[in-house]
């Protein structure tokens, strides 16, 4: 056996690091490398005396004991305040909105895993940390119309039925020329009642001169849709 060669005994392979070949490097690595600095950390390190664990919050975070999660005994507002929110003043009647730091879905909703790694929405699970429980069939509503705040006192519980009127009431829903798929305008609806009303022109002429169904311009002209446009 030379020098070049790993100083197990009865191996001929080439040495890798510090006297081993790759195999038995791998084998006893660990032992000559010693394990993390970190105070209660046994793993082998691997860059600056860490673990790999520790190295890479040493590197993204400028400190080895950040947590990268949350820790799994966290109660719900231990879960939230650990995200944080950023306090953002939207409506000055109701206060700064505490709008949710984390993942978000694509309704601008925050959200957050509890339990089993269920997502829940933020808004739900601070209505459930801070103010109260949560009957069946209800969920936690906004008042500030922000979908990402968080802040106890903008929510409110309510059912779909009462969030919907919530949202009428605050002229916030989607209707008429507000909807994307609409067809027709607000002038276009009054020009083809005022038509419809002369009696020369029958539903089906009317939504053949607009592009639009029999039964939509029928519907259009008795008020059943665009009800809001007089």
């Amino acid at each position: 056996m030379t020098d070049s060669t790993c100083t197990t005994d009865e191996c001929a392979r080439k040495i890798y690091f510090r006297g081993k070949c790759y195999v038995h490097y791998v084998r006893v690595g660990p032992k000559l490398r010693g394990t993390c600095k970190v105070d209660g950390c046994d793993l082998p390190n691997t860059a600056k005396s860490m673990c790999d664990r520790h190295y890479t919050r040493l590197r993204r975070h400028g400190d080895p004991s950040v947590t990268l999660r949350t820790p799994r005994d966290a109660d719900l507002a231990e879960r939230l305040e650990y995200t944080g929110w950023t306090e953002v003043l939207r409506r000055t009647e109701l206060g700064p909105c505490w709008e949710w730091d984390g993942g978000r879905n694509r309704g601008g909703y925050g959200l957050v895993s509890v339990g089993n790694n269920k997502t829940n929405h933020a808004s739900r699970i601070a209505y459930l940390a801070w103010v109260g429980p949560l009957d069946d069939g209800r969920f936690a509503c906004h008042r500030c119309d922000n979908p990402p705040c968080i802040n106890p006192a903008h929510l409110f519980a309510g059912t779909p039925k009462e969030n919907s009127e919530d949202a009428a009431k605050k002229n916030r829903s989607a209707h008429g020329e507000r909807q994307g798929i609409h067809k027709l305008t607000e002038s276009d609806v009054r020009a083809a009642r005022a038509a419809y009303a002369t009696g020369k022109f029958s539903h089906r002429e009317l939504a053949q001169a607009y592009g639009v169904s029999t039964s939509g311009m029928n519907f259009a002209i008795r008020g059943k849709t665009w009800a809001r446009v007089a």
